[in-house]
């Protein structure tokens, strides 16, 4: 896939879902299996729509389905199911090449900071690749959400 591709494809899936912040959390611990059932089933509201889900297959083949999220029968249920699931590949891919940009910037700020110290400023051009590197950074780290 190209970074093009990539990142085409990460505007589908996160345009299409339900807006954020989102949020998360359980049943209730305390909870029998049949309430965690009518809980779920609840949730889905009053549409007839289809019940969308992530899921993935366990150890065990097709008798072991792993479902780490429903996302219900809503407006944007199918939506957010797809953001969900390409979320799980497209994050550390995403988080893989922020390092590595944050990687590289740091390593022509290494080589400006040596050649400066070693007397050997005579290239303008390393100046401005360290001002460049440092432009990237900010950019980079000016889009992550601190939380």
């Amino acid at each position: 896939m190209t970074d093009a591709e990539f990142i085409a494809r990460a505007h589908a899936v996160t345009d299409g879902a339900t807006p954020g912040p989102w949020n998360f959390g359980h049943a209730g611990e305390h909870m029998t299996k049949a309430e965690r059932q009518q809980w779920l089933a609840d949730t889905c509201g009053d549409h007839d729509g289809p019940l969308w889900a992530t899921w993935v297959m366990g150890d065990r083949g097709e008798a072991d389905v792993v479902i780490p999220a429903a996302t219900g029968d809503g407006e944007r249920a199918r939506e957010n199911a797809a953001f969900i699931a390409a979320s799980r590949t497209m994050l550390p891919a995403a988080v893989a090449a922020i390092e590595a940009v944050l990687d590289e910037c740091d390593r022509i700020d290494e080589t400006w900071i040596n050649r400066k110290q070693t007397g050997d400023d005579r290239d303008d051009r390393w100046d401005a690749m360290e001002t460049l590197a440092d432009a990237i950074c900010a950019a980079v780290t000016a889009h992550l959400d601190p939380s």
